[in-house]
């Protein structure tokens, strides 16, 4: 009852359309604009689809800056492990060293999907093509001569 109160007190300035929620529909549309063989969007496909299947913020996973890396807090190459569930099924583990919840960092985790929005084959293109240094950023991508 508070909440509803606070929220019609709140300014306009202060309220937000709702969005549509991202679906697998939605990623599936968006993967058909993309370009299989370019870097960035192949790393951009890796990263929504890493987002959306471990569910959470897309700020978890990028940097603010080109030049802001920081291995204490941001995610890279080396962060990401192979292991097996409960019942025997492949997933990825994301050792994120710092978390807006958590600052001493926290695992996030993903299996493989049978349909086009698979995080496990778009990572392992991205990882593919893009030749990522181990101690960088996740989802850098090539350009140029530099990532």
């Amino acid at each position: 009852m508070m909440l509803k109160g606070a929220a019609r007190l709140a300014p306009p300035s202060a309220k937000q359309d709702l969005w549509n929620p991202v679906t697998t529909e939605v990623i599936r549309a968006i993967k058909s604009q993309l370009q299989d063989n370019d870097p960035f969007n192949t790393a951009f496909f890796a990263c929504l689809t890493t987002t959306f299947y471990s569910a959470v913020q897309v700020s978890e996973f990028m940097i603010k800056q080109l030049n802001a890396f920081n291995p204490l807090e941001h995610i890279s190459p080396s962060g990401v492990q192979d292991d097996l569930d409960y019942n025997g099924l492949h997933t990825k583990v994301f050792t994120l060293p710092h978390t807006k919840s958590n600052p001493r960092g926290e695992e996030v985790h993903w299996a493989k999907q049978n349909s086009p929005t698979d995080p496990l084959e778009a990572l392992t293109q991205h990882l593919t093509l893009n030749n990522l240094p181990t101690e960088g950023p996740l989802f850098a991508y090539k350009k140029g001569a530099g990532h």
